[in-house]
């Protein structure tokens, strides 16, 4: 199970898209998103309290792959070009009502940070791919 959004999902009923490509081989740790949006706290001229809501459109992400994955050379090449595609996280045809949501993603987004991995004797170690963009958003069921 990931959590992302206050929302719990495990990443068997939803896919993780990078652009038009479907990420292969996710390890367990998988994938997720999260807003940037932050409510900070505030004390007004007459020592009352509130809150400032960022509204940012703001997102972070990540994707978690065994090196073996196809995937692997779909992000290199969007780090290597720094290129910006659509990071999306969609749910899987009959999981929607269960999941109450049909997608999560950030409309423009990009590596910003590749990972450096070492086998360390494992046969497929796993790496994790960070991505930050705006444009975040979620796709209500209708």
């Amino acid at each position: 199970m990931v959590l992302e959004c206050g929302q719990m999902y495990n990443i068997k009923d939803v896919m993780c898209m990078v652009g038009e490509h479907q990420v292969q081989d996710a390890s367990e740790d998988g994938f997720g998103i999260t807003p940037g949006a932050e409510n900070t706290t505030l004390k007004g001229l007459q020592g009352e309290l509130g809150f400032n809501i960022d509204p940012s459109t703001a997102a972070t992400g990540m994707v978690s792959l065994k090196v073996i994955s196809p995937s692997m050379k779909i992000l290199t090449e969007l780090w290597k070009n720094n290129s910006t595609f659509r990071f999306e996280i969609k749910t899987q045809k009959g999981k929607e009502e269960h999941l109450g949501f049909k997608s999560i993603y950030i409309n423009c987004a990009i590596i910003s940070t590749a990972p450096e991995y070492k086998t360390d004797g494992k046969e497929a170690p796993s790496v994790e791919w960070k991505i930050a963009g705006y444009g975040f958003g979620i796709d209500p069921l209708d």
